[in-house]
């Protein structure tokens, strides 16, 4: 993370920057960021610096990517991740409150899941009905995974449960650690104790339920 403003990621991987709430401390960071001397001192290499430079200026996205790499312009545009650095002012990849526009894609995730027994059966309706309750990850506008967070009150010895269920990652971005920041994030928003109770799902084919120290259900 460069500062409160702005962050950037290598080796393929992308983030976002949000501006701060703070109009003192936009100030600030917004002179900081553009003080070249600045960020030489603190050893930061020029292109990173330049190409922050470029997007407090406006540009809304800089890539970095060696040269020496073969092709790497295209693979750096045209593959899913990327193969350089991308410096970004606005909204790349980050979790949040589901909201209506994303009943379709959820839908979308679930379904065969659904359809396999995997998941329990839920209609369109009882979907608008939860949306309240859905957290997603999202890169792009694409919903890349949801999780439906239902408190469940407080456990006999005071812990606070909750039932995580509607749990899914697209399939194309399963083992990249999405789901495991997905449930993280659930967790502490919901401001859950370490209890689960997972819906119902096939015993043996959840391997979340280990994972996460819940009660199968």
């Amino acid at each position: 993370s460069i500062d409160g403003s702005m962050n950037s990621s290598s080796n393929g991987t992308r983030s976002n920057g949000r501006r701060s709430s703070s109009s003192s401390s936009s100030s600030v960071s917004h002179n900081f960021l553009l003080n070249l001397d600045l960020w030489t001192d603190t050893g930061f290499p020029t292109a990173v610096a330049v190409a922050v430079v470029a997007c407090v200026k406006g540009v809304k996205r800089a890539h970095l990517v060696d040269a020496r790499l073969d092709g790497g312009m295209l693979l750096e545009l045209y593959s899913r991740d990327g193969v350089g650095t991308m410096i970004s002012t606005d909204f790349y990849e980050g979790i949040r409150k589901a909201r209506s526009t994303d009943l379709e894609a959820i839908q979308g995730l679930l379904e065969p899941l659904q359809r396999s027994g995997v998941l329990v059966k839920r209609s369109r309706e009882e979907l608008r009905a939860q949306l309240p309750n859905f957290t997603v990850i999202e890169r792009e506008t694409k919903v890349m995974g949801c999780a439906l967070l239902l408190p469940l009150g407080a456990s006999p010895d005071g812990a606070r449960v909750a039932e995580i269920g509607a749990f899914c990652v697209d399939v194309i971005f399963r083992g990249t650690g999405r789901g495991d920041s997905l449930l993280d994030y659930v967790e502490q928003a919901g401001f859950i104790d370490a209890a689960y109770v997972l819906q119902y799902c096939r015993q043996g084919e959840w391997p979340l339920v280990a994972s996460c120290g819940g009660i199968w259900h």
